[in-house]
Formats: structure tokens, C-alpha cells, sequence
């Protein structure tokens, strides 16, 4: 059974296991050179403060990109995308079949919350 957020995409010879954070991962550092504090401040102003990753999140996540070769990291702790990371993302965004399946999995997780909804206030009789 494969993961609902998480999708795989095929670079050459590698294939990458990506999730929303690691996208918006990818996204964001090839605006600009970035450390994890910087990436989880612009995921609470876009989120509205309503999901910021934690840290046990954000920083073995980027801990495994640099390792698959898609990102680099200085001493600073400053993150930059890799030409490999680069080119994923830019696959990502050209063939968008992989925003597709991770939007049509948030939906499908919508209507398990509708079916919950659904059933009334929940209390029994």
C-alpha cells in the first residue's frame, strides 16, 4: 500500500519519495539559499500558523535530500538546491502528474472526513 501524501518520481536512474514538505522543500530553495528556520517561518506565514512541521520533521527531511544528492548544505546550516534537485523539480512541475496524485489523494482524505462528518454530531443514543 503506498503512502497517501507521498509520490514517487522516476530522475534517470533514481527514484525519489517525495511528500508536500519535500516539494515545498525543493520549491523554496530554488528561489533562494535557505536554512530550515527560514523554510519553517514561510511554511507558517503561508499555512497561516495552522501547520508548521517540527523540527524532528523539517531537519531529518532535509537531512535525507542532501544525501539523495538533491540538495547541499555549508556550515552555516545555508541549504541549496542541487542541479539533480533542480531537474526534479522541474519534472514535477512540467509533467504536474505528480501535484495531480498528491491532490487527488488530499481529496480522497476529504471525504473520509466527510463520511465522519456525515454520521451527525456523534453522540449516541
Amino acid at each position: 500500500m503506498r503512502k497517501l501524501l507521498e509520490v514517487k518520481v522516476k530522475l534517470g536512474a533514481n527514484e525519489y519519495k517525495l511528500n508536500p514538505l519535500s516539494l515545498y522543500i525543493l520549491k523554496s530553495l530554488a528561489e533562494k539559499p535557505k536554512n530550515g528556520y527560514d523554510i519553517l517561518k514561510e511554511i507558517r506565514k503561508l499555512t497561516d500558523g495552522r501547520w508548521v512541521p517540527p523540527k524532528s520533521t523539517i531537519y531529518p527531511t532535509l537531512k535525507k535530500m542532501v544525501q539523495q544528492g538533491l540538495l547541499n548544505v555549508d556550515e552555516h546550516g545555508l541549504y541549496t538546491i542541487t542541479e539533480e534537485g533542480r531537474k526534479l523539480l522541474n519534472k514535477i512541475i512540467e509533467s504536474k502528474e505528480e501535484l495531480e496524485i498528491l491532490k487527488e489523494n488530499v481529496r480522497l482524505i476529504e471525504k473520509l472526513i466527510e463520511s465522519v462528518a456525515s454520521e451527525g454530531d456523534g453522540s449516541s443514543t
